[in-house]
């Protein structure tokens, strides 16, 4: 259910919103899960203020990966302007048990560009030879061609240094990206089964098409 309250008018509108799916499956798309949520806007079309503030339970849409990182409670956070058809993201925030992420930047219908840090508690959610916390930081760009262009730089803790770059499909179901960095020799056990190295790691990848360990290609030396 969704209710609002305020005042709309071409020469500026202010509206309060409250939000409540128990299951957000009704939008389509693939969403599920249920989100609670308050909303406000304050301004025009060309130029207004947004905010957001929800707690989401289970929310998911529709990607194996992502929705691993979505599982349980989390919270959402939103803090925008809207300038001329774009849309500056001044503060965007999600946390869960799993994940705290944070994005600042512009978007437009065709073209934007972000900032972004984020920290995934159990990088094993993603890769589950892996277990560890990681941190990423770095930029993604829109492009008209429906994909993200990423400049990442990942760390975990005494395992992996590493540098993404590359091209990501909006729908997360196909990449283009190399991966380069140090590492521990651990990581790449999985791939070399049932042999085993140890020591410190360079490695420079490729991962194409679907995520997946059985995407990556490259090299790595000791």
């Amino acid at each position: 259910t969704a209710t609002a309250t305020g005042r709309l008018a071409t020469a500026g509108s202010t509206l309060a919103a409250k939000l409540d799916f128990t299951d957000l499956a009704v939008l389509g798309g693939g969403l599920r899960g249920a989100l609670s949520a308050t909303a406000g806007f304050d301004g025009t079309a060309q130029q207004g203020r947004l905010t957001l503030d929800g707690t989401g339970r289970g929310l998911a849409i529709g990607q194996t990966e992502a929705d691993r990182l979505l599982a349980g409670s989390s919270t959402v956070l939103l803090r925008a302007v809207l300038l001329d058809g774009r849309v500056q993201i001044d503060e965007a925030r999600l946390t869960n048990p799993q994940l705290s992420a944070e994005a600042r930047g512009v978007l437009g219908t065709t073209q934007g560009n972000l900032t972004m840090t984020g920290r995934l508690a159990n990088l094993a959610l993603l890769l589950p030879d892996f277990p560890g916390p990681v941190t990423v930081t770095g930029t993604a760009e829109m492009r008209q061609a429906g994909s993200y262009a990423l400049n990442l730089r990942g760390r975990e803790p005494g395992q992996i240094d590493a540098q993404v770059a590359g091209t990501v499909a909006a729908s997360m179901n196909s990449v283009n990206l190399t991966i380069a960095g140090t590492g521990q020799a651990g990581l790449v056990n999985a791939f070399i089964q049932p042999r085993a190295i140890s020591g410190p790691v360079r490695f420079d990848l490729a991962m194409r098409g679907a995520p997946s360990l059985s995407a990556l290609s490259g090299r790595v030396s000791l």
